[in-house]
Order: structure tokens, then C-alpha cells, then sequence
């Protein structure tokens, strides 16, 4: 069987995770195709049989990127099976069963769903920043998670979250909330002097967002603070309110298709 996962991550937690559940589905005899939505504007589910959906959380929910992705998944009368998971830096989140809704609204049946705790890339705002050894253990977590959901999945079991009704209403306010804050938020980074206009950051902003004006990167109003830029730039030049961003995510950021 043939399926097709289609995710979006800004530093790379979330491609990590689909590298994992694609090792892991092949011991099944199972093929997965990754894509992009980056690069995959429609979804299209034409030759496949399954469905995979990776999202990384922003406050509790997916990226708006995400949401509007989701919109163009083709309704389908065949109760085509769909995996659904989250990577965030805790343990839970409400985006998977809002995606896992919408889908099941569409036609998909609901095969599986994981909320995979990664390492926080945010922790400059919000959290505290993870340790090397707290990395480790999250990763090694999430791998286990992933062959779980992918041994289940293909024996048939639905390995289904739970959900609570308060929980999704509260979260569903925190995020968007957190998306109105963002163009503010976004405000605060800002590339300092050690910036060599290398192009990294341009190349690869998912909004294209970003360009070089007065010998350093400038980003713009249209951020949706993935925090690419932040993990990826080789001179760690970018900072929030002036400060240092310790690259923590330097590592797991290569799971990306950089360019």
C-alpha cells in the first residue's frame, strides 16, 4: 500500500517525525511519499491509499498555512484512512483533533493520531530552553511514538487521542489569538552585523519574507514566526529584541529540503 504525507515545519521537528513515520511504515511494507506544503499548494490523493497530515503547533493549533491547506484536501466517498499528528514542545495540543475533524467532515477515517512532544524551538518567548540531554530524551520519545503509530495503523488499530470539549474551545481561542499577535511579535527579530547576506534565510522562508537591504537580512510583515531563519542562519545573526537565539534545533533543522 501506497500513502502520502504532506506536512509542514518550519525548524524541522515536524519533518523529523515524517523521516520516523515513513522508517517505520516501510517495516510494514508500507510506501510513504512526503511532501512538502511548501511546495504542494492543493493536496491531491489521486494513486494513493492512505493519507498522512504532519503539522507543527503554534499556541495550542496548526499554522494558518496549515488550516488553509487543509481546505483544499478533496472530500472522498471511499472512508480513505488518515493518520493526523503534532509536534510541539508539550505534551498536547488541540490542532490534532481540529485537523482530524475537519478530515473526518471530508470522508477520511480516522486511522490514527499522535501528539509527539519535540524539542521547544520557541523557548526564547515562552518555556525554557532544553537541555542537550532533554533533546535527546524527547527525540528518542518521539521515535518511539511514531513506531507505535505506524505498527497500529498497520494492524488496523486506531491509536486515537483523547479530547476533551473545553480543551478545544480554550485552545482554539489561544491560537488565535496568538496569530493576531504575530505580525507584532515578528516585530522583535531582526539581523544583526555578523549578518554576510549568504541567502539562506531568503531562499527558504516559507512566505518569502524575508530580503537584503542596507547589507543585512530585513523580514518583513508577513512572518509567521516558523523560526527557520533563527535555526538555520550558519552566523546565527538573528536575534529577538536584540538578543542572542541559542541555536538549539541546528541539528534537527537538516531534516529539511534546504535550498
Amino acid at each position: 500500500m501506497k500513502g502520502v504525507l504532506y506536512y509542514f515545519s518550519g525548524t524541522g521537528n515536524t519533518k523529523w517525525a515524517a523521516d520516523k513515520l515513513k522508517e517505520a511504515l516501510e517495516r510494514y511494507d508500507y510506501q510513504l511519499d512526503l511532501k512538502s506544503i511548501e511546495e504542494e499548494k492543493r493536496a491531491d490523493i489521486r494513486g494513493y491509499s492512505f493519507l498522512v497530515v504532519g503539522t507543527p503547533v503554534y499556541a495550542e493549533i496548526e499554522p494558518k498555512l496549515v488550516e488553509d491547506f487543509i481546505n483544499t484536501v478533496p472530500v472522498t466517498d471511499t472512508r480513505t484512512r488518515c493518520i493526523v499528528y503534532s509536534t510541539q514542545g508539550a505534551g498536547s495540543c488541540s490542532a490534532v483533533k481540529r485537523i482530524s475533524a475537519e478530515l473526518a467532515k471530508r470522508g477520511y477515517d480516522i486511522a490514527g493520531e499522535a501528539m509527539v512532544e519535540m524539542p521547544n524551538n520557541f523557548y526564547f518567548y515562552l518555556g525554557k530552553e532544553p537541555s542537550e540531554r532533554k533533546v535527546r530524551r524527547e527525540l528518542v520519545g518521539a521515535e518511539r511514538k511514531m513506531r507505535k503509530l505506524a505498527r497500529d495503523f498497520s494492524s488496523g488499530k486506531a491509536q486515537v487521542s483523547r479530547s476533551f470539549a473545553l480543551r478545544q474551545k480554550i485552545g482554539a481561542l489561544a491560537g488565535k489569538s496568538f496569530r493576531k499577535s504575530i505580525p507584532k511579535l515578528s516585530q522583535n527579530l531582526t539581523a544583526g552585523g555578523s549578518c554576510t547576506k549568504c541567502g539562506l534565510c531568503l531562499r527558504n522562508c516559507p512566505k518569502g519574507n524575508i530580503t537584503f537591504e542596507g547589507g543585512r537580512a530585513i523580514i518583513h510583515s508577513n512572518c509567521i514566526l516558523c523560526l527557520r531563519c533563527i535555526h538555520l542562519c550558519p552566523e546565527n545573526a538573528i536575534s529577538y529584541k536584540g538578543k542572542a537565539i541559542n541555536q538549539t534545533q541546528k541539528e534537527i533543522i537538516r531534516h529539511l529540503d534546504l535550498k
